[in-house]
């Protein structure tokens, strides 16, 4: 769905007056049985429904999802420290997610943790919003002393901001662009492993400020794929696009002309082609 644009100064000022708290903890974890590295917010680990979640609320598709996503996390502890208490409750995967109301503004408290060695730095992402940092700091984060100290002159606005591993980041926006929207971590294998959730904003009270309807050529999820030929599989990563990480997917042709591979064009060079684009390089003989 596409974004709606809104006023800076508007949505500044509201962030400033009164808003809804929520605390998010950032986790990784073993699970005991199986020995297989997860992520979580507030112990929740999340699982990628059978149908998209945007398709299940848009036509009121009921079983793909629900909506108690906690707004803190199930226990308090030092998050930060060395060492943990025996009585951490163990993450449970789900399809959990939180619904906000139309133009509600929103405090948002993201607390790294220690849980696990190799626990880093997170980048937290949200699909359609942009946010005011109004805080950060290491440790853990004080909710009667840490928000004394925002930064409520001239906070910056990010779409993408960084939660320390032994810190935490406050953040503020108002929820004014209704639709489905995606919270995840930005390294790929946290997103994989369940460090992501979904915010679904209400509709408001106009068609302006409700959802749009899917365009009409937008196809289905589960539409055949029609796009005939030869596809690169890469990791992005040039290095390791290099090293190996790639393959090729091969789509055979339909039964038509219009679903087959298009014959390369006559003026399309093959790979074994001599280069001919000459051109001025170094003359040997001036050294110039």
């Amino acid at each position: 769905m596409n974004t709606r644009k809104r006023s800076l100064e508007h949505n500044y000022q509201n962030v400033c007056n009164s808003f809804h708290e929520y605390n998010l903890l950032s986790n990784m974890f073993w699970r005991s049985c199986d020995e297989i590295l997860g992520t979580s917010l507030n112990n929740i680990s999340w699982v990628n429904p059978s149908t998209d979640v945007l398709q299940a609320y848009y036509r009121n598709i009921s079983g793909i999802y629900t909506t108690d996503f906690p707004d803190q996390p199930p226990s308090y502890y030092n998050f930060t420290g060395d060492e943990f208490p025996d009585s951490i409750e163990l993450t449970v995967q789900g399809t959990k997610v939180k619904v906000l109301n139309y133009n509600e503004a929103v405090e948002i408290v993201f607390q790294g943790t220690n849980v696990l060695t190799g626990s880093v730095n997170h980048p937290m992402h949200m699909h359609g919003y942009s946010f005011y940092v109004v805080g950060t700091g290491f440790g853990n984060f004080n909710n009667e002393i840490d928000p004394k100290h925002y930064n409520m002159v001239d906070p910056p606005e990010v779409t993408t901001f960084g939660v320390p591993k032994n810190g935490w980041v406050a953040i503020r926006f108002v929820a004014n662009n209704p639709g489905v929207w995606f919270w995840h971590c930005h390294l790929d294998r946290h997103m994989s492993w369940g460090m992501d959730t979904v915010f679904i904003v209400k509709n408001g009270d106009t068609v302006e400020t409700s959802i749009r309807k899917p365009p009409a050529y937008m196809p289905s999820c589960k539409v055949p794929l029609k796009s005939y030929g030869v596809w690169f599989w890469h990791c992005h990563l040039d290095r390791h696009m290099s090293w190996g990480m790639d393959t090729v997917f091969i789509v055979k042709n339909g039964d038509t002309v219009e679903t087959s591979i298009r014959k390369p064009p006559a003026y399309m060079p093959s790979c074994k082609v001599p280069l001919k684009s000459y051109g001025y390089g170094l003359d040997e003989k001036s050294n110039t």
